[in-house]
């Protein structure tokens, strides 16, 4: 499983994380989510969100602890993914 974010007519549909997390939408307001733990173990959660269609979000890059400034500079896709 790869990285990515889909979205569908420009609403948002799904998006996977290769370090644990998933969030997918199931239809109508349904929405799956789900994170993976260092022990194996998973909590999943099943919900409804009619605000997640076109989320307002962004894209960050990492964090390097050892640099002097380790707020890096931030990629806003607020509103621009998807369409």
């Amino acid at each position: 499983m790869a990285d990515r974010r889909e979205f569908i007519d420009g609403k948002l549909d799904e998006i996977v994380s290769t370090k644990g997390a998933h969030l997918e939408h199931m239809g109508n307001s349904r929405w799956f989510l789900s994170f993976q733990h260092e022990d194996g173990t998973e909590t999943a959660i099943w919900f409804t969100s009619r605000d997640l269609m076109k989320p307002a979000f962004e894209i960050r890059a990492s964090v390097n602890r050892s640099s002097p400034n380790p707020i890096p500079e931030q990629r806003d896709n607020i509103g621009r993914e998807g369409k």
